[in-house]
């Protein structure tokens, strides 16, 4: 798999990704789900110099609008649903190199909508909350923040706020670690009940 079109036409391109990201049906599902999500976050792709942007854009649209964006679904050989699984900071780091053919809006710009969506959701009675672009900012920084100290326990290799290529094959390898030790006990059981 090195392309995949959404019915939207959204195009991800995995040719810059790790194999191993493409090496089996749950990597291919946890793949797919965190490059389609590049889209509510508003932006193109997951770099080295992103992936921490990336994250805390997405979980701050996930707290915003109170929906679970930082979970997929695992999918078999044949497309069937499995189960649900929470993304890890792995996740996003070993899929360094996906690429979609989405335009990245500013971080301003993307707060701005949120904040000015959500005030108008509020306005019309649809939902009962409102943040700020302040609020919003703040989260935003406390999930930057977050991602970095997760790096940082996991020994995951970065300059200042930049993944490197060592920590690259550091999370590649705890997200191996991390399929054979669901292979092994058998995720989709623990996850359903």
């Amino acid at each position: 798999m090195t392309d995949y079109t959404e019915q939207n036409n959204l195009q991800i391109i995995t040719d810059d990704c790790d194999n191993f990201c493409l090496s089996s049906p749950r990597e291919l599902s946890i793949t797919r789900d965190v490059a389609e999500r590049l889209v509510f976050a508003q932006m193109s792709e997951i770099s080295y110099d992103n992936v921490a942007e990336y994250y805390a854009r997405l979980s701050t649209v996930a707290y915003a609008y109170r929906q679970d964006l930082m979970s997929g679904t695992i999918f078999d050989d044949d497309g069937n649903e499995l189960y649900n699984r929470e993304f890890k900071a792995i996740d996003f780091i070993s899929r360094i190199g996906v690429k979609t053919n989405l335009v990245k809006d500013t971080l301003r710009n993307f707060l701005t909508r949120a904040a000015d969506r959500l005030l108008e959701l509020y306005e019309r009675s649809i939902i009962n909350y409102e943040y700020s672009y302040d609020d919003l900012l703040k989260y935003y920084q406390t999930q930057f923040d977050y991602f970095l100290c997760i790096c940082d326990l996991n020994q995951i290799g970065r300059v200042d706020e930049t993944i490197g290529a060592p920590g690259l094959i550091r999370a590649l390898d705890l997200a191996l670690v991390s399929a054979e030790h669901a292979k092994l006990n058998g995720e989709e059981a623990v996850n359903e009940g």
